[in-house]
C-alpha cells in the first residue's frame, strides 16, 4: 500500500514537471527575444553569458518543483502557494510570469490525481466513488468563475501588491492548516488506538473497547455518476469557450464584458438550480433519517449560500495569486 502510494506521488510529480517544461517552452516561444530573456531570468542570460548557468538554474527549479508537487499531492492540494515563490526566486521571474507557469503545473498535477483516484472507492461507503462528483458540480462552477475574475485582476495589479497578498495568504493558510493538523493528529491517534482495541479519552488514558464492525466492499459494484461528470465537462467547455470569445473580442471592449457577464449569469443559474436540487434531497433524507457518512456535506440553506461564495473567493485568489483553489478549500 505504501509503495503504491509513493508511486502515485512520483507519477504526479513527473506529470507536473512535463507540463511545466512544456509550458515554459511555449511561453518563451510566444514572447519576443527580449521578453523571453526577461521571462527566463537566468543570471547568465541577463548579462549575456553562456547558457550553461541557465540550464543549471532550470535543473534546480525542476528539482524544487518536483518536491513541492509530490508533497502537495499527498495533502490533496495543488501547491501553487509554494510554486509561485519557487519560480520567482529560482528563475528570477516576476509574478506575472510565474503565476501562469504555476497554474499549468497545478493543472498537470490535478489531471494525474484525477486519473489515479477515478476508480477508488469511498472508505466508508464502498458503493460510492472516492470523488464526490455531485459536490464538485456545486462548487467547481463558482470556483471557475472566480478564477476568471482573478486572472483579470492579476493583469491590473502591480507586482509588489501581488507579492504582498501572496505573503499574507501563505501566512494565514499556514496558521489555519497547522491548527487543523494538530486536531487531525489527535483524532487519528484516537482512531488508531481504538482500532488496536483501546479507547483513548480526553484525559489520555486508554480503555479496552469492543471491536467495530466495518463494511465490506466485496460484491458491491461502485456507481459512477456519469451524468454529473458530463455536466462538469459541459461547464468546463463553456468556460473555455467564453475565454476564447473574450480573447477574440479584445480586453476592455464591450464584447469582452458582455461575454464575461453572460458567463457569470450562466454559472449563477447553474449553481442556483443545483443548490435547490441538493436542498430538496437533503430535506427528503432528513425525513427518512438518512445516515450521512463522515465527511459528507449537509446541503442545508446555509451551506448552499456559504460554500459557493467561498469558492468564488478561492477562485479569485487562484487566478490572481497563482495558488490552487484547493489550498483555500481544504483548510476551510
Amino acid at each position: 500500500m505504501q509503495a503504491a502510494r509513493r508511486q502515485r506521488l512520483f507519477c504526479c510529480g513527473g506529470v507536473a514537471l512535463v507540463v511545466l517544461y512544456a509550458a515554459r517552452g511555449l511561453l518563451l516561444a510566444s514572447q519576443p527575444h527580449e521578453s523571453a530573456e526577461r521571462v527566463r531570468g537566468g543570471a547568465a542570460l541577463a548579462v549575456g553569458g553562456d547558457t550553461q548557468d541557465s540550464d543549471s538554474l532550470s535543473l534546480m527549479t525542476m528539482s524544487l518543483v518536483a518536491v513541492v508537487v509530490i508533497v502537495s499531492s499527498a495533502g490533496g492540494i495543488g501547491g501553487g502557494g509554494v510554486l509561485v515563490p519557487v519560480l520567482m526566486l529560482s528563475e528570477d521571474m516576476g509574478p506575472h510570469g510565474a503565476i501562469p507557469l504555476s497554474k499549468l503545473t497545478i493543472f498537470g498535477n490535478a489531471v494525474c490525481q484525477l486519473l489515479l483516484n477515478f476508480k477508488k472507492r469511498h472508505p466508508l461507503r464502498p458503493e460510492r466513488p472516492l470523488i464526490d462528483y455531485e459536490t464538485t458540480l456545486m462548487l467547481e462552477p463558482p470556483t471557475l468563475l472566480g478564477t476568471v475574475i482573478g486572472v483579470l485582476l492579476n493583469r491590473m495589479t502591480p507586482k509588489w501588491l501581488i507579492a504582498l497578498l501572496l505573503l499574507l495568504f501563505l501566512v494565514a493558510t499556514t496558521l489555519r492548516t497547522s491548527s487543523k493538523a494538530v486536531a487531525l493528529y489527535a483524532q487519528e491517534s484516537r482512531a488508531a488506538a481504538a482500532a488496536a482495541g483501546f479507547d483513548v479519552g480526553a484525559d489520555g488514558k486508554g480503555q479496552r473497547a469492543p471491536a467495530a464492525k466495518g463494511e465490506e466492499a466485496g460484491g458491491r459494484s461502485m456507481s459512477i455518476p456519469w451524468g454529473t461528470i458530463r455536466q462538469l465537462g459541459l461547464v468546463w467547455c463553456v468556460v473555455l469557450g467564453a475565454s476564447l470569445l473574450r480573447r477574440r473580442a479584445g480586453c476592455g471592449s464591450s464584447g469582452y464584458w458582455l461575454v464575461l457577464a453572460t458567463l457569470a449569469a450562466i454559472i449563477a443559474a447553474l449553481t442556483r438550480s443545483t443548490g435547490r436540487a441538493f436542498l430538496a434531497r437533503h430535506t427528503q433524507r432528513l425525513s427518512v433519517r438518512y445516515a450521512y457518512a463522515e465527511g459528507d456535506v449537509l446541503w442545508d440553506d446555509a451551506a448552499i449560500m456559504r460554500l459557493p461564495l467561498r469558492c468564488v473567493a478561492a477562485g479569485v485568489l487562484a487566478g490572481m495569486l497563482g495558488v490552487g483553489g484547493s489550498s483555500m478549500s481544504v483548510v476551510s
